[in-house]
């Protein structure tokens, strides 16, 4: 059963940005130098304390949303993708990639590469 505190809890991490998450993980203290946010729930889960665990999971759902799952880059709106033809809407959105972000490079996988 999840208490109110707990969903209360959840719903703020929901809200944080990138930030407020490294604050709220160096206050609550439970995780260890260069573990992510999953590894540390995995961690705290194997030794059974699940509630710490779950709210790190809400945690690592939370830093991932605003990353590029391709290049790992933190960006500002996921939702903006710009048509395939869109040559200036992808040259704005490169701006927030990797270089080599495969994304970016295949406009959302929609065009391909030719190899030489």
């Amino acid at each position: 059963m999840i208490t109110f505190e707990r969903r209360d809890m959840e719903k703020k991490i929901s809200e944080m940005n990138q930030s407020e998450l490294s604050d709220l993980d160096s206050k609550m203290g439970l995780g260890e130098p260069g573990e992510t946010y999953a590894e540390t729930a995995d961690r705290l889960r194997d030794a059974g304390d699940e509630e710490h665990a779950d709210l790190y999971d809400e945690m690592e759902a939370r830093w991932t949303a605003d990353k590029c799952v391709y290049c790992g880059r933190s960006i500002s709106d996921k939702e903006a993708v710009p048509t395939e033809d869109d040559d200036d809407g992808w040259e704005e959105l490169a701006k927030e990639h990797a270089p080599d972000c495969e994304w970016i490079s295949t406009r959302a996988h929609r065009q391909f590469q030719t190899c030489c």
